[in-house]
């Protein structure tokens, strides 16, 4: 809870909402130039919470600050590579099986 500023147990409801909306803010900004599309599913990830806020830059394309899906969705070559790593944690499962 310090890492989001935020005071308070995570069990109450009024503090756990708090802390997914500043995840959700904190990842959204760091697509600059993501779609509506694009930014419902970073809220979808970064709402789950663990280190998707921070983890999201792995995500953007530098270029065109929008979202990288087929980094984030699909990495069939080799499924330990650390942007898989990082999305299967966030989403609790390997979606290359």
């Amino acid at each position: 809870m310090g890492k989001y500023g935020l005071q308070g147990d995570q069990q109450n409801e009024a503090v756990a909402v708090q802390a997914m909306d500043v995840r959700i803010e904190l990842a959204q900004s760091k697509c600059p130039e993501c779609d509506a599309t694009d930014l419902y599913i970073v809220a979808a990830i970064a709402q789950n919470g663990g280190e998707f806020d921070d983890a999201i830059k792995n995500f953007i394309d530098k270029g065109t600050g929008k979202l990288k899906k087929n980094a984030l969705f699909n990495q069939p070559s080799n499924p330990s590579q650390p942007d898989a790593i990082v999305r299967q944690k966030i989403l609790g499962q390997n979606l290359i099986d």
